[in-house]
């Protein structure tokens, strides 16, 4: 096997720039190493991942494996997260979707697979507690390795995901993590989009990634297709002069005996101001995922989100083992009751009539791709919510990033969330179900959405009752469908 990549081969990168990666890679790798020697054990803690990843790139015909230990990685680009090749930086073309627009123009950077691969060291310290690997995107589809071992298989662009390593890892020792990444679009799967022209795909890991270690008794991550977490707040009752919060809560025991879990959750102002606390205790079985209900009791005269107003509170839930606090999760707030008038073709929020102006927004910047930072989605959101005074966006054609969402909360935009189905093409229909439940499990709490998406332009969106299943409380929307 040739440890040189195709793209190597074919682009020769300058020494300096190898000798600079490596030097960074070694001090980066022994920094961690250190951190993670001196670190206190803690219940749970959440790091970026985004450091000290080694990328090469391969076409379709290279059918080598390159999920184990015993890979020459030594002349691989050294990169950070997020990243995509389908840029300048690998590509060596100045925009290579003019020049290339679809496989069919041009197969090479279509019908690869982009490799990651990282080193990194978990403190035996750890080895009773539950570690997981939280991805915000990759796109499109990928397989993730984890020292030889497949760990699982993730299809789709847009959406969040995670892989339970916990068994996997090797505590003490060094630990090699490969993402093997297609950006197919007439892919096996059917996974949708699948045609060019409306928008670009950048392959690649390109938003972050993040390593979670949690105690055994944990909130299960917010966003998966195959099972329930997270929290999802809703407000059954709300006007102008009082409020009532429900909450529900997934909590999952680990451990080999059941565990009597006590959950506290509060709700809390931008102020700090603790509006209400309500408790609740279970016995949970082992490998069992409970489900906790929660209701307060009455909040008078809640301060109503709006575009005007945009006030968000917050739910702060606590998990207990005992009197010990071992895991806790916060999500967004807002007070506001919404319908569409089909006489007037208009949205009533709060009771009034809102005038909808505003724009679709894509997550494309130039040399950059998609993987761009925070501070890029921030200016952007910020020139469409106050340089050109809109209070909608349409975050066409898919699910993008948390960080998107959680400034329209508190910036007042109103969103329509979408999944990725566009053209007339026969996409998976497994594969959509997983789409929108990822997209609605994911975002559910964020008083700024008031739309799902299942579709646009297309004859095959997603089924609006797929929605409906995991939320009654939006607006469905599609469009020539």
């Amino acid at each position: 096997m040739s440890s040189m990549s195709p793209v190597t081969a074919a682009r020769s990168r300058s020494l300096f720039v190898f000798l600079l990666g490596a030097v960074l890679l070694l001090f980066g790798a022994g920094k961690a190493v250190g951190m993670e020697k001196n670190r206190t054990v803690k219940t749970g803690f959440a790091l970026p991942f985004n450091e000290n990843w080694k990328f090469s790139y391969f076409p379709e015909e290279d059918k080598a494996d390159y999920s184990g230990y015993a890979i020459s990685d030594s002349l691989w680009q050294v990169i950070s997260v997020p990243h995509t090749w389908s840029t300048y930086e690998t590509t060596g073309e100045l925009h290579p979707f003019i020049k290339s627009p679809s496989e069919k123009d041009d197969p090479y950077w279509w019908n690869g697979r982009g490799i990651y691969r990282k080193s990194f060291l978990i403190s035996k310290a750890y080895k009773d507690k539950k570690v997981f690997l939280e991805f915000d995107a990759v796109m499109k589809n990928c397989r993730v390795f984890l020292n030889g071992k497949h760990l699982g298989d993730h299809l789709g662009g847009f959406n969040s995901f995670y892989f339970d390593i916990s068994e996997y890892v090797d505590f003490g020792n060094s630990n090699w993590l490969t993402v093997e990444v297609s950006n197919r679009r007439d892919d096996e799967f059917k996974v949708p989009p699948m045609t060019a022209g409306n928008w670009n795909l950048y392959g690649g890991i390109y938003r972050d990634v993040r390593l979670v270690v949690k105690d055994r008794l944990y909130i299960p991550f917010q966003g998966s297709y195959r099972h329930e977490g997270g929290t999802f707040v809703t407000t059954p009752k709300v006007n102008s002069e009082e409020a009532i919060v429900q909450v529900k809560t997934y909590v999952k025991n680990e451990y080999n005996k059941a565990v009597n879990c006590r959950i506290a959750t509060t709700i809390v102002t931008p102020e700090g101001e603790k509006l209400q606390r309500m408790e609740q205790s279970r016995l949970i079985n082992p490998d069992e995922t409970a489900e906790f209900g929660q209701m307060s009791n009455q909040i008078v005269k809640p301060k109503l989100w709006s575009p005007e107003t945009p006030y968000v509170y917050s739910v702060l839930t606590e998990v207990f083992n005992g009197v010990k606090l071992v895991d806790q999760y916060t999500s967004p707030l807002g007070f506001r009751w919404f319908s569409w008038d089909y006489k007037k073709n208009r949205l009533i929020l709060n009771g009034n009539e809102i005038h909808i102006h505003g724009t679709n927004r894509h997550q494309e910047y130039p040399w950059l791709g998609d993987a761009i930072p925070k501070w890029i989605h921030k200016m952007d959101l910020e020139d469409i919510r106050f340089n050109l005074s809109h209070n909608f966006i349409r975050t066409c054609h898919y699910t993008q990033d948390k960080y998107v969402y959680d400034w329209c909360d508190r910036n007042g935009l109103i969103v329509c969330e979408e999944v990725p189905n566009i053209k007339s093409v026969d996409f998976s229909e497994e594969v959509q179900q997983q789409q929108v439940v990822e997209m609605i499990r994911r975002d559910r709490n964020h008083p700024s959405i008031l739309f799902w998406s299942m579709g646009n332009e297309t004859n095959d969106a997603a089924d609006s009752e797929w929605a409906i299943k995991e939320d009654t409380t939006r607006i469905i929307h599609a469009r020539h469908v």
